[in-house]
């Protein structure tokens, strides 16, 4: 994750796409513009800062999980997918997920603040099957979660 890197992103945007200028407001109406354009109305998308640091920025698991299925059919899906961490390999989930069954299996992205737990991505099964992955859990012993997403990549890895 590059916090610094993705708000640059959406000032970016918002000063492309945007009326005015680069502003994280002009920058989330472009970003809801062009979602719009590929058929995603997210109405319980809100976008704060870019880099997902803040308490006001929120997003359902169901939409979350429609923006992954649309990325999936997007001309830019590998650039995408290679974003995220593989399981028990690199970045955040290097340490997770490593025996053999699941270990390379799945691209995830977490997300950890106080009393916030998320996991997102995608798992390939056994059976060349592609999951779609999204847990959001808001609660002061979010951490427990972590447990739970382990179990249910490593089940659907093995489906």
């Amino acid at each position: 994750s590059n916090n610094v890197m993705t708000r640059m992103m959406l000032l970016a945007l918002g000063a492309k796409y945007g009326a005015g200028p680069a502003t994280p407001r002009t920058g989330a109406q472009a970003v809801q513009r062009v979602l719009a354009a590929e058929g995603l109305a997210l109405p319980d998308l809100v976008i704060d800062n870019g880099a997902g640091l803040s308490r006001d920025g929120r997003i359902s698991a169901a939409s979350l999980a429609a923006m992954l299925n649309a990325a999936w059919s997007s001309p830019r899906m590998p650039e995408f997918v290679s974003s995220m961490a593989i399981a028990g390999e690199d970045g955040t989930v290097r340490r997770r997920w490593r025996e053999p069954a699941t270990r390379g299996r799945a691209h995830l992205k977490t997300g950890t603040l106080r009393d916030t737990s998320a996991l997102a991505g995608y798992v390939q099964g056994a059976s060349g099957r592609r999951y779609v992955i999204a847990s959001l859990v808001n609660d002061p012993r979010a951490y427990n979660v972590r447990a739970f997403n382990d179990e249910l990549v490593q089940w659907l890895s093995r489906r």
